[in-house]
């Protein structure tokens, strides 16, 4: 028994030390591939190992001094953990909990983002975890931890999409924005920028920071409107909205409402056509149509007609 114990520990010890260590390092956030929990649902709670998952938070709750947390709540805080999150559940809760902890989040509120991301996949932890430490760290944007709570809980926690995409959205768009050579805007500026334009990518397969920084290379251009930077920046993001061919149909609308062959219309009349056709949504099929609820009777369409 005393082996077995023994054993246990120095594998509770092992894994603590490459989950915590050290926990605000930009280094430790590689793209891992998504494991087989991940890629599908598990079918059965008999592939889950809750004695592990317990086992694993309570010794790192046990050995975290200066938590200061009572046993009895500690037992109660792996019982979650161990029951909520299944297979990896008690390494995404220390994954977590060590990172906001050590950022300086008081104890309790760092189990309990510890226990809202145990029950979540393993991508979206890897995302909330990098956006934070861009977020925070000094030597990136160096923003509050509540700030970076908040802007990595919207690429995270609140987001439905794709988590993968989503964050490498983010610093796709986190450089272009603080590039001397592109926006160079004030750091706290282009977090808030980053996040919100990768949010919009939630509709959509696929990365958007390439279609949106080329609509707005192209606003700016002299083959585009010519627009001024924060006037091509706004109209970029409201024409990304129209997916990730966005770039592709403004574009294309653009030119040919300029062209004398065209519809040689001024360069603000091409720059509505275009957006027109590039915001416009295309017409239900008829099994939706048919049950539309907000469709009048006789609006449908009568058989023999």
């Amino acid at each position: 028994m005393n082996t077995f114990f023994s054993y246990l520990k120095f594998a509770f010890i092992s894994l603590v030390f490459v989950l915590s260590f050290p926990a605000l390092s930009q280094e430790d956030d590689p793209v891992e591939p998504e494991t087989k929990t991940e890629a599908k649902v598990e079918s059965a709670t008999s592939t889950c190992n809750f004695s592990k998952e317990y086992i694993t938070t309570l010794e790192y709750l046990r050995e975290q001094k200066n938590f200061s947390i009572p046993e009895q709540e500690s037992r109660k805080i792996a019982e979650k953990v161990s029951l909520l999150g299944c297979t990896s559940s008690a390494q995404r809760f220390i994954r977590i909990t060590s990172l906001l902890s050590k950022a300086g989040l008081p104890t309790r509120e760092a189990i309990q983002f510890g226990l809202d991301f145990s029950k979540r996949k393993d991508a979206e932890v890897q995302t909330f975890s990098l956006v934070f430490k861009q977020a925070f760290l000094e030597d990136s944007l160096d923003l509050d931890v509540s700030t970076s709570i908040h802007m990595a809980s919207q690429l995270s926690l609140e987001f439905n999409g794709d988590t993968r995409n989503v964050r490498e959205d983010f610093i796709h768009l986190l450089n272009f924005c603080l590039d001397e050579k592109s926006l160079n805007l004030p750091r706290p500026q282009c977090g808030a920028f980053a996040v919100r334009v990768a949010h919009l990518g939630e509709k959509f397969e696929g990365k958007i920071s390439r279609p949106f920084i080329e609509l707005f290379d192209f606003l700016r251009s002299s083959s585009g409107p010519q627009l001024v930077t924060g006037q091509a920046l706004s109209l970029a993001e409201q024409l990304i909205t129209g997916g990730r061919a966005s770039y592709d149909n403004f574009t294309q609308a653009f030119k040919y409402g300029t062209a004398k062959q065209g519809l040689n219309l001024p360069i603000q009349e091409a720059v509505d056509f275009a957006k027109k056709m590039t915001l416009q949504k295309p017409p239900m099929d008829a099994s939706q149509s048919s049950n539309d609820p907000n469709q009048s009777p006789n609006d449908k369409a009568t058989p023999g007609t």
